[in-house]
């Protein structure tokens, strides 16, 4: 049934899908009733039936054999191939059942040997064909037939198909004629011409039914299927826990798995009772569980359980994982894990290859005793033989198979006979090729192992037109024994069968003949055959195709092998060692009986060999003399080798090194001078200047370079559009998800700049509220980088060359917007930030009480429009991509004010990314987790100076009268009236950091530090008076007068007068008046001197963290950690700020010892009447409060401690979240979603992938993640359990954070388990928001174009 004929000229040309789906339900439908049936017949009192069954079915399948004209003496159609072998099947599991768990014996079951060779014929044809299919046999037959294979082998069906027929042949196996089975198996693999002793195969080789190439495939494949069937115990002797923990190791072994995975992949249970009672408690003994983890690339990794180290050492079975592997790298990734566990536990410390640690298999269920009879065989001592001499003599045998050999042989030496040792028989003392059987005396392994075979016959035909005499040495070749000859003899020629040549006896000169060298012809000598049998006819016969006629001729060979197995083993030791004569014979040390190896399965292929040596030495005192004779010999003669060649290695070896040098000297003077040609001794003046400046390397050309205006080197960037800032809070809590109506606000930064910018807005001109804030907190700019470098000609020759990228890659890479791949790292970019050839750092001549001056004069420097290069065309082509990189709502805060707006966006965009850096500053955790996510380095110096060249082309007038009224200093030209600031936004009123940007940003390149602590200094007091003056605002009427009266004492504080002076200049308006509302005095707090201190303390930090920020990427200084500092909290940063800033004031009276520096103290005003300019600033915030007061109050009551952002908190249940919002209408269509979203962001739900919600054909979700997240969205689906990103045009699946008991998900809730929030998952997902590392580590992205 569903016979299959190998194709051999043609691929087939039609393969239906519904093939694979038929041929399951096939074997499924044939299984079905099998183990129904036997779920009846599992105890003695069915026994009758059992019998009756096997009695039916054996008639049926003597029927089956007739009606297809099967027969022993008939040999199959090796061409010719099923599957579907249900009778087979079915006798196979019902002997088990009656053997095994009813006790019957084999012979109450009737089964004669004939029946027993009939039956062999086709599940041994089958095993074959499977073989071929692996071995590339069966390719012009489609995929289909690979399917089969897989299908045969799939864990649904194995307990039915391939280990019922393993069964079924160690059954037969158990019973048959050892030499006869193995002969048989021999033939159907084909693997008889590999077995030949013929000297010169490849030119005589005839039309064999195996191609070169799948040889040693098929070989290997004899070797594995011979091996699994003396060791495998699924049915034929384990106990079934045993059965589930094998099982559970070889699944393990593959991969590691999830628990899941491990309950789909396990085998069917039918058939194996107690297996799933067993499951759980066989998987606790025999892995360890793994958490949930993330791989360093971001992938996420669910709960997994991994084997452990016993289990690796002790349980860890290569053949069984064979049997079980779908894919042969499946296995392969067995043996690579085995090897890493072994290594890395320091079990193995050699450099060779670890060999796989087969088993030695249980003890068998005594009927089937007769399987080991396999291994005392003459013809599988014989296949030992031969293996053993090939693995000597030809270097191109794979270690598959010898290691294969050696298992076999352990085995041997391992199982005892159950025949005992037999009388010897006559053997010929000519040894033919290929005729195993005929080459010991007896099937004892011992007397087997000493026994010498001198030389072998070989014989095979050729045609006539061929020459009569080949030497395959070369024409100088004599007639000695280094030649090889051969006799040809006509196929009709009598023979005599008497040889001239008698061959010698075989234990003759066993302890006289040293061990031949593994060099040169000595392992393969050919005598002249004249001795050849005369009396023999050349049966004529049909092999393969062709028949032995008149036109062929027969060929005689005899080759000299003049070995045992126990010399090939020690040439095979020694070959595997790198060295002759190494092995020692085990001793017996005073009658004790010493392993001189542990009894440990880990080693490579000269352990393995040496511990079977070691274990033929104990167990026969013969083999173990014979050893010693060979060794001594040996090592005699390899140690006089070895003196010999010591000199001569050295030589070469110097001669080679010299070689080398010589010609890695010559291409490196190649190379340089095919990059530098003629200026390399002369370098120009441009690249003279570059020497002293910074080396980048491009990681595109490679070339090391300094950045120059003709040829700038860049810093590659992602630009991306950003909201997180706009989602900080005032609490240092996460909000928790809403599961209840109605929806909470949420009052964030993005908020409260709104409100700020509509009191601005509404009372002062767009030219002077644009100035006097940033925005940027929601939906901003976020510049980040990996770090490494290119040419911008590099960078443009390398985007035109992913132009030509096929088409998939380029629908997820957008070439086209600039996009592309980091070379180095294979991160996202989408720029090149230009690197400056000039540093920041400038040398400051200037005294100190005349840098107010200098700086007016830098800022008053004439503007010129930069000249243009390469240089200035990338800084335009950068603020270009920051342009498009912002949503046009975010980029537009007022109609026809184009310069201010301008001017207001490119501060902001630096704002922006300093606000960003401290977030991460201010969560360590955030920062190390980012560092191990993804790499990122800060390019916020070649940001800052794109940024700086525009806001000087936009500036219509210089900063000079903004220095002015923040220093107080006149200026030439420049009036010091606070008429012109009328209409202005109060000096009070504007944001310092703000200023900071602006006149930094004003400045040209090249400024000192001197000038930027000045700027700095000036603005410190600014915003000291500002916060004096909010914290005034928060006092009573009493604290006022209080505090009024204070400073005007003798010994006040410097910070008690200048509250005091405040409080008089602010108190002729009415921002005191109503200012909050009337709380009872017995929750009124009363303001002391020290909360003073630290309320106006947490004002200034804001801005000296970003000023301190912006110091050291400008001037490259390392800002110190505030956690090197004594825990104190602000104040201990605050310290550390001011010192780092050049703020204290040494030596100053204000300074306390037990309270350190404090916010007065860091005051150094640049004009000798200050308290007139603090004046000056009151009074025109009091004008400005006299027109407005009610709206502007707003702004006096500001809470300046901000913390970084945070996701929604979930529930520790998924079940809350499903059962509130799958029913939850949404609020923008008011009907239930049928694919509902969650925002993890703000917590509102969407209407996933629905039309009901869309605006200008934008999908709900993707409009939301712009309004929400400046174009980044994170979204929980409700009925699926996963996270959706949405990240500009892309969008991906993240995975969930909601997990089962055994850390799996369970997307889409198809196998119902209780979900539960896993921590480590959720704080990745929050990691990778803040750190905007969503590009870098999602890989599976798509287009959405508008639709989800």
């Amino acid at each position: 049934m569903n016979l299959n004929i190998r194709e051999l000229v043609q691929h087939v040309e039609y393969e239906p899908e519904s093939y694979y789906a038929a041929f399951s339900a096939e074997l499924e439908i044939c299984a079905s009733p099998m183990w129904a049936l036997l779920q009846h017949l599992e105890d003695e009192s069915s026994k009758d039936f059992t019998k009756n069954v096997i009695e039916i079915f054996s008639q049926q399948l003597h029927r089956w054999f007739i009606s297809t004209n099967t027969g022993v003496f008939i040999k199959p159609q090796p061409s010719h191939l099923s599957f579907h072998y249900p009778l087979h099947r079915y006798l196979s599991v019902f002997i088990h059942s009656a053997i095994v768990k009813q006790g019957m014996s084999f012979r109450e079951l009737n089964l004669s040997q004939e029946f027993l060779q009939l039956l062999m014929i086709h599940p041994l044809q089958l095993l074959v064909g499977f073989h071929e299919i692996y071995a590339g046999l069966w390719v012009r037959n489609g995929l289909q037939i690979r399917g089969q294979a897989m299908t045969y082998l799939q864990c649904h069906f194995c307990n039915s198909t391939i280990d019922a027929d393993f069964y079924l042949l160690q059954v037969i196996s158990s019973q048959l004629d050892a030499d006869h089975f193995i002969q048989t198996v021999l033939e159907r693999f084909h693997v008889l011409d590999c077995l030949t002793f013929q000297s010169n195969s490849e030119l005589f080789r005839g039309r064999s039914f195996l191609a070169r190439d799948q040889e040693m495939p098929m070989l290997e494949a004899m070797l594995s299927f011979l091996c699994m069937l003396l060791s495998i115990r699924t049915y034929s002797g384990e106990m079934t826990q045993d059965v589930t923990r094998q099982e559970m190791v070889a699944l393990l072994c593959m991969s590691d798995r999830t628990h899941s995975q491990l309950i789909d992949s396990f085998p069917e249970k039918c058939g194996l009772s107690g297996q799933a009672k067993d499951f759980e408690q066989v998987l606790k003994t025999v892995s360890d569980y793994r958490e949930p983890v993330y791989e360093h690339g971001g992938t996420l990794q669910q709960g997994k359980y991994v084997p452990t180290a016993d289990t690796w050492v002790n349980l860890y079975d290569p053949l069984h994982v064979l049997l079980r592997s779908l894919h042969r790298r499946d296995f392969q990734a067995s043996i690579d894990r085995y090897t890493e566990h072994v290594k890395q536990h320091k079990l193995f410390k050699g450099s060779s290859n670890v060999w796989p640690p087969f088993r030695i298999p249980g003890p068998l269920h005594p009927a089937f005793i007769g399987l080991t009879k396999l291994l005392h065989c003459r013809t599988m001592h014989g296949l030992i033989f031969v293996l053993l001499y090939k693995a000597v003599s030809d270097p191109n045998i794979p270690d598959a198979i010898i290691f294969y050999t050696v298992y076999l042989l352990e085995l041997a030496l391992t199982l005892p006979n159950p025949d005992g040792n037999k009388r010897e028989i006559y053997i010929s003392t000519k040894h033919k090729d290929k005729e195993f059987c005929n080459w010991f005396s007896s099937s004892n392994i011992f007397l087997n192992l000493m026994t010498v075979i001198p030389q072998m016959t070989v014989s095979y035909y050729r045609r006539k037109e061929l020459d009569m005499r080949v030497d395959v040495l070369g024409p100088s070749s004599s007639s000695s024994a280094s030649g090889v000859f051969w006799t040809v003899v006509p196929a009709s020629q009598n023979q005599s069968s008497d040889g001239s040549n008698a061959s010698p006896d075989p234990m003759a000169q066993i302890f006289d003949n040293p061990l031949l060298a593994i060099s040169g012809a000595s392992q393969m000598d050919v005598v002249p055959a004249a001795g050849a049998e005369e009396n023999q006819v050349a049966p004529k016969y049909r092999h393969q195709g062709i028949s032995a006629n008149l036109d062929q001729e027969q060929v005689v060979e005899q080759v000299v092998v003049d070995q045992s197995i126990l010399s090939l083993l020690l040439k095979l030791h020694s070959k595997l060692l790198g060295k002759s004569g190494a092995y020692l014979p085990f001793q017996n040390i005073g009658g004790n009986d010493v392993w001189p190896l542990a009894d440990s399965r880990v080693g490579d292929g000269e352990y393995f060999i040496r511990k079977i040596l070691d274990t033929i030495c104990l167990k026969n005192e013969d083999c173990r003399c014979y050893i010693s004779a060979m060794t001594s010999s040996q090592s005699e003669t390899g140690k006089a080798s070895s003196e010999s060649n010591a000199e001569e290695n050295r030589r070469k070896a110097k001669e080679k090194q010299d070689r080398v040098m010589k010609n890695f000297l010559s291409k490196q003077r190649v190379v340089m001078e095919t990059m530098f040609g003629s200026d390399i001794d002369s370098p120009s003046a441009e690249e003279a200047d570059a020497v002293k400046q910074s080396v980048f390397h491009c990681c595109i050309c490679g070339q090391p370079t300094a950045s120059l205006d003709s040829r700038p080197v860049g810093l590659t960037a992602l630009i991306q559009s950003s909201s997180v800032l706009g989602h900080r809070r005032h609490c240092s809590d996460p909000l928790l998800l809403h599961l209840s109506d109605p929806l909470p606000h949420i009052n964030n930064s993005a908020n409260e700049f709104r409100k700020r910018l509509v009191a601005l807005k509404n009372d002062f001109e767009e030219g002077s509220w644009m100035m006097a804030l940033n925005s940027g907190w929601q939906g901003g700019v976020h510049v980040q980088t990996c770090g490494h470098y290119l040419h911008l000609d590099c960078h443009r020759s390398y985007i035109s060359s992913l132009k030509n990228v096929n088409q998939q890659q380029s629908q997820i890479l957008q070439v086209q917007l600039g996009e592309f791949l980091c070379p180095v790292c294979r991160q996202l970019s989408n720029t090149v930030l230009p690197i400056p050839p000039t540093s920041t750092v400038g040398a400051s001549t200037v005294p100190e009480q005349l840098l107010v001056q200098h700086v007016a004069e830098l800022l008053m420097a004439v503007r010129n429009q930069p000249v243009e290069s390469p240089l200035t065309n990338a800084m335009r082509s950068v603020m270009q991509d920051l342009t498009n990189a912002t949503y046009p709502q975010y980029r537009l805060f007022a109609l026809g004010s184009s310069i201010p707006n301008l001017l207001m966006f490119i501060g902001s965009l630096l704002r922006a990314n300093l606000e960003m850096e401290l977030v991460l500053r201010s969560n360590n955790q955030t920062m190390a987790a980012a560092a191990n996510l993804v790499q990122k380095k800060s390019c916020i110096f070649p940001l800052f100076h794109v940024l700086s060249m525009h806001y000087k082309i936009g500036m219509a007038y210089p900063s000079t009268d903004l220095w002015s009224h923040i220093t107080g200093v006149n200026m030439e030209q420049q009036s010091t009236s606070l008429s012109l600031y009328l209409k202005e936004v109060p000096l009070m009123l504007k944001d310092a950091c703000t200023m900071l940007i602006q006149l930094v940003l004003s400045l040209p390149p090249e400024f000192s530090k001197s000038v930027y602590s000045c700027i700095v200094q000036a603005l410190y007091n600014v915003q000291l008076v500002q916060a004096v003056i909010i914290v005034s605002c928060k006092f009573s009427a009493d604290e006022h007068e209080a505090w009024r009266l204070k400073g005007h004492r003798a010994g006040c504080s410097q910070m008690e007068a200048l509250m005091t002076f405040v409080i008089e200049s602010l108190s002729r308006c009415a921002i005191y008046a109503d200012l909050e509302p009337p709380v009872p005095a017995i929750c009124q707090s009363v303001w002391s001197p020290l909360s003073v201190e630290e309320t106006v303390l947490d004002h200034l930090l804001p801005f000296l963290r970003l000023s301190a920020q912006l110091r050291q990427h400008l001037f490259e200084e390392e800002l110190p950690p505030v956690s090197s500092a004594p825990v104190q909290g602000n104040r201990a940063e605050f310290e550390l700020l001011v010192t780092f800033l050049g703020l204290a004031q040494k030596g100053s009276s204000a300074e306390s010892k037990d309270s350190g520096l404090i916010c007065t103290s860091c005051l150094r005003w640049f004009t000798d009447n200050h308290e007139l300019l603090v004046q000056g600033w009151c009074q025109h915030l009091v004008q400005a409060l006299g027109q407005q007061p009610s709206s502007l109050r707003l702004l006096l009551t500001v809470n300046p401690t901000w913390y970084p952002p945070q996701l929604l908190q979930l529930p520790k249940s998924y079940d809350q979240i499903f059962q509130f919002y799958r029913k939850k209408q949404c609020i923008q269509c008011r009907s239930q979603p049928k694919s509902p979203a969650l925002c993890l962001v703000c917590g509102q739900l969407i209407c996933y992938k629905e039309e009901c919600c869309q605006k200008n054909s934008i999908m709900e979700s993707v409009q939301h993640s712009i309004d929400c997240g400046g174009g980044a969205g994170i979204f929980l689906i409700v009925n699926s359990s996963i996270i959706i990103i949405i990240r500009g045009p892309r969008a991906a699946i993240w995975g969930s954070v909601y997990l089962d008991k055994h850390g799996e998900e369970d997307r889409d809730l198809k196998r119902g388990k209780p979900l539960h929030l896993n921590e480590d998952r959720f704080r990745l997902l929050h990691q990778l928001w803040i750190t905007h590392s969503f590009d870098h580590i999602c890989k599976q992205w798509i287009l959405h174009n508008n639709q989800l």
